[in-house]
């Protein structure tokens, strides 16, 4: 009966420690869990009431020893009792990782929750492209019919005695002025001052520091020499909007969701009530930096006003061309300025056209720099300079149209057309020398931003029944745990 009872007794008391010990298991795997959340709860906080971000900083030096004392505080006493001895962190994902998957997946979150279901209501990939299609379609008309004309203009001249005529020999009548002069010698001036209301002047401000040391793109340029039909050209196909750029750039929905987080919370050159003006940043025109990625505001408000003079140009002179009044008035004042050579007055023609729908986008930027709107498509309602104020280089019509596009739905265009990742790059810039700002966060960086982590802990446990477990007095059991926002 002795040897019985002791069978029993052991079988009983190894049930008993079983149970205890799965117990004992699973308040350390709840005391895992705690920790990292504990830990997740202490995210950054200009991170998120500046950009509505998550994420836990690294910056800081003691994170390990801070998870190990949460998982410490859930310890348990009595015959429950554990210990946590130790904790490593075994794997982090940043904002930036997977290809910036976790910074667009709180963004997306972000603006749903800002804007509810009317947000994803309200945005459209077709008005985007139908836009685009617009732009590109014009530019392609024009650029096709300002070949055609000098190619043929060209071929005339080479026939005519073998003489090879240039564009700037078309300028002979000194009696009648030259549109195309008139603006050359206004545009010696520079874009900036033509364009910027009176009283405003260009921010100085500059990127010291970045995240990302992306390639600095080329500025767009624009026309200083409406003689050359190349330079018209080549500005004309210095941006591609085709369908192919499109769907490169944009990745559908959240695409589009991103873009509008993009427009609520960085600054621009028209201000916006969305962004609080009280917030010191380093840069003043933050959303035209994500377009052209310059490190000077300068150089961005200038890339950005040749890329708005760019639509336009070629959306203004496809409605010149299709207004008969506006035609015959070109057409007589080329023949007139091409009277010692007649087969350049195709060419001349031409240029004159883009020379006036490149004058009438410098007043369209102004006005948009103004807090005015823009029609996508000009009719003769809204079209603000006349042929004669242009040849007597006076650019001071001002539109100031209720209806049609306003500067942040220009950038909204540009901002569909960059590469997303590109996108990312620049945003994490910005935010991280913004923060850097606030007091007490000089040294934050975005590479130590965590959107997920993966921890090892090790828990130790005293044996209940010494007796029955021999020379073992204590278990110890790892756990691993992982949280994400």
């Amino acid at each position: 009966m002795a040897l019985s009872l002791t069978i029993i007794l052991s079988l009983m008391l190894s049930t008993v420690e079983s149970a205890r010990i799965h117990a004992i298991m699973s308040f350390e795997k709840e005391s895992a869990q705690l920790a990292l959340e504990s830990v997740l709860a202490e995210y950054n906080i200009p991170l998120y009431e500046r950009y509505g971000l998550f994420a836990v900083d690294g910056n800081r030096d003691y994170l390990t020893e801070d998870i190990l004392k949460y998982a410490e505080r859930n310890e348990t006493q009595g015959i429950f009792a554990f210990e946590a001895s130790q904790a490593y962190i075994a794997e982090t994902v940043l904002l930036s990782d997977m290809d910036y998957m976790p910074m667009e997946k709180e963004i997306v979150q972000y603006m749903k929750v800002k804007k509810g279901e009317d947000l994803i209501s309200s945005l459209s990939n077709q008005n985007n492209q139908t836009e685009l299609s617009k732009i590109q379609s014009s530019k392609k008309d024009l650029n096709k019919k300002i070949d055609e004309y000098a190619e043929a203009a060209q071929l005339e001249s080479e026939q005519n005695n073998g003489e090879i005529i240039t564009d700037n020999e078309a300028d002979n009548a000194e009696s009648v002025k030259d549109p195309r002069k008139s603006l050359m010698d206004i545009l010696k001036e520079g874009i900036l001052k033509l364009i910027l209301p009176e009283g405003t002047a260009v921010s100085q401000k500059s990127l010291k520091e970045t995240v990302n040391q992306t390639k600095e793109e080329k500025i767009c340029h624009g026309i200083s020499d409406f003689n050359q039909t190349q330079q018209v050209t080549n500005f004309l196909q210095s941006m591609d909007f085709s369908q192919n750029m499109v769907q490169a750039a944009t990745d559908q929905l959240n695409g589009l969701i991103v873009n509008e987080y993009i427009l609520e919370h960085f600054k621009r050159a028209v201000a916006s009530d969305e962004i609080c003006k009280s917030q010191t940043t380093q840069l003043q025109y933050e959303i035209e930096y994500i377009i052209c990625g310059h490190s000077d505001d300068r150089d961005n408000l200038l890339d950005i006003a040749n890329r708005i003079i760019l639509i336009r140009t070629a959306l203004n002179t496809a409605y010149l061309m299709s207004d008969a009044e506006k035609v015959s008035q070109v057409h007589t004042l080329a023949a007139s300025l091409s009277a010692i050579f007649p087969f350049m007055e195709p060419v001349v023609y031409m240029l004159i056209m883009a020379a006036w729908g490149y004058a009438e986008s410098i007043v369209d930027v102004r006005s948009l720099l103004a807090g005015s709107r823009v029609p996508l498509m000009k009719n003769r309602m809204t079209w603000n300079l006349s042929l004669t104020a242009l040849m007597d280089g006076k650019l001071n019509e001002t539109g100031q149209d209720s209806e049609g596009m306003d500067y942040g739905d220009y950038l909204r265009i540009l901002l569909f057309v960059t590469k997303r990742k590109i996108k990312y790059e620049r945003m994490e810039n910005l935010i991280q020398a913004n923060i850097r700002l606030e007091e007490g966060f000089k040294d934050f960086t975005m590479h130590r931003c965590y959107y997920a982590l993966t921890c090892y802990f090790e828990f130790y446990s005293e044996t209940l029944f010494g007796a029955y477990t021999g020379n073992q007095r204590r278990y110890v059991n790892n756990e691993q745990w992982a949280e994400c926002y």
